[in-house]
């Protein structure tokens, strides 16, 4: 399954014991920090073990998904090309 976004960024948060989506891609990148619990992250089939303060990229096609161990808190914040040509880079 290939998950579409259609505005240049969004930002979203849920809670859950079991992760609602099965193996999928998407068409943007998406930024994933774990707040809360733990568990295997399993992208392009390589498994990693997670817990609270945990930061992922995911690039547009890698194939994704999380299997929980302890409920967890993901917050994320989706973006696609469409976001960088409509906003200048900030310059330090």
């Amino acid at each position: 399954m290939k998950k579409k976004q259609f505005e240049p960024l969004e930002i979203d948060t849920f809670e859950a014991t079991k992760y609602p989506f099965p193996r999928h891609s998407h068409t943007y990148y998406e930024l994933i920090y774990i707040s809360k619990g733990s568990g295997s992250h399993h992208t392009n089939q390589i498994v990693i073990p997670y817990k609270a303060g945990d930061l992922y990229l995911i690039s547009p096609d890698d194939e994704h998904f999380f299997d929980i161990k302890k409920s967890t808190s993901f917050f994320f914040i989706k973006f696609n090309d469409a976001y960088f040509k409509g906003n200048k880079p900030i310059i330090w």
